[in-house]
């Protein structure tokens, strides 16, 4: 249920992407054209700047953003950790001792992890590209995350890929895109293809798997894959592939939510043009979201609550459990001069 809202005086492609608990600040970016704004509850912007593509406080190519120890950072593919003031301006960078490649993108630039920093693992040394069913074999078996010494500069691996993942059948199934959501002595990640997550815990100094907690959704559509020999069929063989997939999950205090689609048959899909910017947005709507309870102990309390169309939801959460969604202008048939993100609480029967 909606509980309250934000209206931020904007016009633009606003979405939201991260909230810092201990600055109470949002974060927002326009998809097409780069700029940043922070705003509090109230709608207020503290901070307005835009990427730069040139000049000192220039960035390559950012892989993920959002707030770090109350700073706005951004992975970025060639620089490492940029660090940026409240002007956009770059008071800190940290270069992860190149030479290396970020491939699969994410969703948060760094966590902490003891006095080290954790990141989605880029690969490292030279790529040979000519033998990319080979690179990914090795992306399906790696670990997920790079820890780095800040102080020193020396970094590792941890976190190994888990067992019993679709990706160890042999086939290629395109990127990972692994998210991986610290919580507490407990971190969890799930990927781009799965209906499931994997559970990890703490001892000493790595991270361990523990288990892996499957939605069991039998009516949802499976990701296609094909063997890693003829990956040049992917694009043919998933052209028409809408497969299920998590779409964001929530680490509450005594609950964890998972947002998820099912996807579409193949037979409706191929029912839809999706040539344009329009018509994707036409299709997006015939797909529907839904949430996912389960409590701390990854028990599954409830599934298939749909999501109400109109609010497309972010993957942000505060410290009191609210989540958040944008409100969808669109779909709804309006057009203000405010972007309006709800703040939603879910009631479980």
């Amino acid at each position: 249920m909606v509980t309250d809202s934000i209206q931020v005086d904007y016009q633009g492609n606003l979405f939201l992407y991260d909230y810092d608990s201990l600055t109470h600040l949002f974060l927002g970016m326009d998809n097409g054209t780069d700029e940043v704004l922070l705003f509090d509850r109230e709608g207020n912007v503290s901070s307005r700047f835009h990427l730069a593509k040139d000049g000192p406080n220039a960035i390559s190519w950012a892989m993920g953003w959002g707030f770090f120890t109350g700073q706005f950072t951004v992975m970025d593919a060639a620089k490492g950790l940029l660090f940026f003031s409240r002007e956009g301006e770059i008071v800190k960078r940290m270069d992860l001792n190149p030479p290396y490649t970020f491939i699969n993108g994410l969703k948060s630039p760094v966590h902490a992890f003891g006095k080290e920093l954790a990141y989605i693992r880029p690969e490292r040394g030279e790529q040979d590209y000519t033998n990319q069913a080979e690179m990914f074999a090795s992306i399906y078996r790696s670990p997920i995350l790079e820890l780095l010494d800040p102080e020193t500069g020396a970094y590792r691996q941890t976190m190994p890929f888990p067992p019993g993942t679709i990706y160890e059948d042999g086939n290629f199934y395109h990127w990972t895109f692994p998210t991986v959501i610290p919580a507490g002595e407990e971190w969890l990640v799930y990927f781009r293809g799965e209906l499931a997550y994997h559970l990890y815990g703490q001892e000493e100094e790595h991270l361990i798997y523990q288990k892996t907690i499957d939605l069991d959704l039998k009516d949802a559509v499976a990701i296609k894959g094909v063997p890693m020999a003829n990956m040049d069929d992917y694009y043919e063989a998933s052209l028409y592939n809408v497969f299920g997939r998590i779409q964001n999950l929530f680490v509450l205090d005594s609950q964890i939510l998972i947002h998820y689609t099912k996807g579409m048959e193949e037979e409706k899909a191929k029912s839809f043009p999706r040539n344009t910017m329009e018509e994707r947005a036409a299709f997006s709507l015939q797909i529907t979201n839904y949430l996912a309870v389960l409590d701390r102990e990854h028990r599954i309390l409830q599934k298939d609550i749909a999501v109400p169309q109109g609010i497309t939801l972010s993957s942000v959460v505060d410290e009191n459990g609210a989540i958040f969604g944008l409100k969808d202008q669109d779909y709804l048939g309006v057009e203000e001069d405010k972007v309006t993100f709800y703040q939603l609480k879910l009631k479980i029967k």
